[in-house]
Order: structure tokens, then C-alpha cells, then sequence
């Protein structure tokens, strides 16, 4: 990111020095303030917005030193006033009118189409060389402050925190787990989390933890010969594979699925004979073989479409006719966590269990 940090240490002019105060990384300087300096560049404190007026009577520069971050996108006037002589610095462009002595207010303008979210490194000073001086920035005619922008005591040309893409246009939605912060900036995917512990995946997720509860974890087997009835009932662990010896019935494997993340995620089903996926209720994906089929059946493989699923408990359904007894049938359900690995995984993968349990 040091390509977006921009330091200020140099002269831009004979005897201009404007203040050293680059974010140490990204946007991570102090929300809702600005940093004054008077005497060249000897720090002051901090004020709320681009306004200043001072009573001082000395030959030296007086600065209000930052970034501003616009809440809209869009084409902007940025303009600068001051009196009785003027400096202002907008990202790389600066400007500088000192006058004559004991003249009245300077005025300079830069015209940039910016992006929200994405800040903008800013200053104006006023070098008062006979009167009370004073400091206003505006942004198309409205004072530059945390009403009309979001403001920070340090310059960058980064996203706002959460944040990403070059013109910072998307949020990252991740959840942290209380473990970590969202990842942000011009350079990320906005796909994670930056974490204080558990930092073995990008979620800052605890892995040795359930969602569910004892008692209430893990996928509910059962098989009936009318919907009035169960015949046959048992709870397993998870989703892999699974043999049965049934005949003539209907078998079911229901779980709630914890999705932890808005994702998106595909499932493959595996099973012999042929089943039927559920999600929420709907069909996804599979057939039926006919109940009363005796014939030995080869592996049934079927794969649901790539599709986005929102953080939370969604219902999972895999039904099943056996047919004759004279041959076992099985089942596994596997997914793609997309998210999980950047959108990029490599193959399907066993559910975890403890994303799965039931009422």
C-alpha cells in the first residue's frame, strides 16, 4: 500500500514545508478531527473541520493538515481560501499566492471527479504577515467537515476501513467472530478478516467450536412407509458418506446448515440409487428411482450450480426410495466453500460438522 501513502517531507517550495503526518498504514489515522500547526510546522491540536481563525501576528505559516473521504461520488470544487496569503495542497497539485503585504483573502480551486469512501489528502495555510489570519476549505461550497465528508488527522489516498477496490465502490461483508477486523484498501479483495487470533483461516473463525448445541448437532436420518409414520430414526454426525439396507420405504437426511459467511457455495450429491437435494424447501437438484425397482443401481453424481447463499441457518433436505432390499443404497453430500478460500477452491470438500444441526 505505500504506493498510497504520501509522506510530505520534502520543500515545495523555497520556505514551505508542509507537515509530515502519512497514516502509518491505510486509513488508519483518527476519525472526525484534523491536525493545526502554526509556526511552520510545530503541532498544535486538533480541529473539526477546514476553518480556522487565529489572532496571531507573525511572519510564519499556519496549517490545517489531513484527508477528507467524500460520502458521494462525483465532480467537485475544491476550493481553498485564505488570508491574507494562501498554500493549499490537494493529493499531488498545490497552489501558493502570498500577494502583497496586508492584502485580503486568496482563493484557490481544483476541479477532480472523487469517489466515496476514498480519501484525498488535503491541506491549506495562510502566513500571517500583518493581520489576523484565517483558514476555510470548501468542497462545492460546503465546509469541508464530518457533516459533509468523513475527515482524518493523517493523509492517505486509501479506502475508508471496510472498504476495497481501486475506487473503494464495495463493503466487505465478512464476519470476524469478534476475533478480528474486516480486511479494506485500493489493493484487497475484501473477501476477509484481518485477525487478532484464530488467524489459521481468513473468518478469524474458532474451528473447535459448534454452532448448535449438545444434543441438537448434526444430520437427522429417518426412514417411513407413509408420511404419518417413522419407521426408522438416527442422528449422525455429518454429511459423509452413509450406508443403509432399507426396502420399499422413503429415506430422508435432514440438517439445518449454518452458512457462516455470505458466499457462494455448490453441493454434489452422491448416492445410490438416485436422491433429490432440498435447500429451503426447493428442489435444487436429482431425481427418483421408482420405489419398487429391484435392479442393482450404479453411483448416482449430481452438482448444484455456483449459487450466492446469505450468512445463516438454511434447511437441507436429501430424499431417497431404496427399493427392493437386495442391494444397500448410500449417501454424501459435499460442498465448495467459496469464500473460505478467496473463491478459488480446489474441490469439493466434507461439511464440517459443526455448521449442521437440527430442532
Amino acid at each position: 500500500m505505500l504506493q498510497y501513502l504520501i509522506f510530505y517531507n520534502v520543500l515545495e517550495d523555497d520556505d514551505i514545508k508542509v507537515p509530515k503526518i502519512a497514516c502509518s498504514s491505510q486509513s488508519n489515522g483518527n476519525l472526525g478531527v484534523l491536525n493545526y500547526y502554526d509556526h511552520d510546522d510545530h503541532y498544535v491540536g486538533k480541529v473539526t473541520s477546514y476553518y480556522r481563525k487565529s489572532s496571531s501576528n507573525s511572519h510564519h505559516w499556519h496549517w490545517i493538515a489531513g484527508s477528507f473521504c467524500p460520502k458521494v461520488s462525483g465532480y467537485y470544487e475544491i476550493k481553498s481560501k485564505a488570508w491574507p496569503a494562501i498554500y493549499t495542497k490537494f493529493v499531488n497539485q498545490h497552489q501558493k499566492d502570498r500577494g502583497d503585504e496586508c492584502t485580503g483573502w486568496k482563493e484557490k480551486s481544483f476541479n477532480q471527479y472523487l469517489y466515496a469512501n476514498r480519501c484525498y489528502p488535503y491541506t491549506i495555510a495562510d502566513e500571517n504577515n500583518c493581520v489576523t489570519d484565517r483558514i476555510e476549505g470548501y468542497l462545492n461550497g460546503t465546509l469541508i467537515d464530518s457533516t459533509s465528508t468523513t475527515i482524518m488527522d493523517c493523509y492517505t489516498e486509501d479506502c475508508l476501513p471496510g472498504y476495497y477496490t481501486d475506487t473503494c465502490s464495495q463493503y466487505n461483508d465478512a464476519y470476524c467472530n469478534e476475533h478480528g477486523s474486516l480486511e479494506y484498501g485500493r489493493e484487497s479483495d475484501g473477501l476477509g478478516c484481518t485477525c487478532n487470533s484464530f488467524s489459521d483461516n481468513i473468518f478469524c473463525e474458532d474451528t473447535s467450536q459448534y454452532v448448535f448445541p449438545e444434543g441438537k448437532r448434526g444430520v437427522v436420518y429417518t426412514s417411513y412407509y407413509n408420511d404419518s409414520t417413522t419407521d426408522s430414526y438416527q442422528v449422525y454426525e455429518d454429511f459423509s458418506m452413509k450406508e443403509f439396507s432399507e426396502s420399499y420405504s422413503t429415506i430422508e437426511l435432514n440438517s439445518i446448515l449454518y452458512v457462516p459467511q455470505n458466499t457462494d457455495l455448490q453441493f454434489q450429491l452422491k448416492s445410490i440409487p438416485k436422491a433429490e437435494l432440498y435447500i429451503d424447501g426447493n428442489l435444487v437438484v436429482g431425481s427418483l428411482d421408482d420405489r419398487f425397482d429391484c435392479e442393482e443401481k450404479g453411483e448416482s453424481v449430481v452438482t448444484t450450480p455456483r449459487q450466492y447463499f446469505t450468512r445463516g441457518n438454511h434447511y437441507i433436505k436429501i430424499k431417497l426410495l431404496p427399493g427392493c432390499a437386495m442391494y444397500n443404497q448410500c449417501i454424501s453430500l459435499k460442498w465448495k466453500f467459496y469464500r473460505w478460500y478467496r473463491n478459488n477452491p480446489s474441490d469439493f470438500q466434507d461439511i464440517p460438522a459443526r455448521y449442521l444441526g437440527f430442532n
